[in-house]
C-alpha cells in the first residue's frame, strides 16, 4: 500500500498527504478521511440507512480493487512473455537453446549492474527447470541433455 503522512488534523478529520506516480515522475496529493479507525467507528455508526449503504459500497469497492491488483500481479510474475521493438515474444515458445541463453544473459546483465531479473526470465527460468527441460550447473542454466 502507498505510503501516507498526515498532514494536519481538524476535529475527526485528518489531511493526508500521498505521493502518486504518473509514468516516471512522483507527484504529491492530498485527500481528507476521518483520521483513525476508532473516529471511522463513529463516523459509520452516525450514518442513515442510505448512507450506510453508500459506505459499506464503497469499502466492498476498495476490497475488490484490491483483489484484482493481487490477481493481476499474480498473473504479470506468471508471464513469460518480453516485449522487443514492440512484438510480444513468449520465451517458452521460442527454441530451448535460445530461452536458455536469454535467460542467462538477462541474469548476467543483472549480476553486473544490479537489480533483479525482468518477472518474465524469472518466470521461464522456473517453468524451464520445473518441466525439467534445463538444469543449473554452477549458477548458470543449461539444457537438459
Amino acid at each position: 500500500m502507498a505510503e501516507r503522512k498526515i498532514l494536519s488534523v481538524a476535529g475527526l478529520v485528518a489531511t493526508f498527504g500521498i505521493s502518486v506516480k504518473d509514468g516516471d515522475v512522483q507527484r504529491p496529493a492530498k485527500f481528507d478521511f476521518c483520521k483513525d479507525a476508532s473516529n471511522f467507528k463513529a463516523f459509520v455508526q452516525g450514518l442513515d440507512d442510505e448512507a450506510l449503504e453508500n459506505c459499506y459500497g464503497l469499502a466492498l469497492y476498495a476490497a475488490d480493487l484490491k483483489a484484482r491488483a493481487a490477481a493481476r500481479e499474480s498473473v504479470a510474475a506468471e508471464s513469460t512473455i518480453v516485449k522487443r521493438d514492440g512484438k510480444s515474444i513468449d520465451i517458452m515458445a521460442i527454441p530451448i537453446a535460445n530461452a536458455v541463453g536469454a535467460i542467462n544473459a538477462a541474469y548476467a546483465e543483472v549480476a553486473m549492474l544490479g537489480g533483479k531479473p525482468g518477472g518474465a526470465f524469472s518466470a521461464s527460468r522456473r517453468k524451464l527447470l520445473e518441466l525439467g527441460k534445463a538444469v543449473e550447473v554452477n549458477g548458470v542454466l543449461t539444457v537438459k541433455k
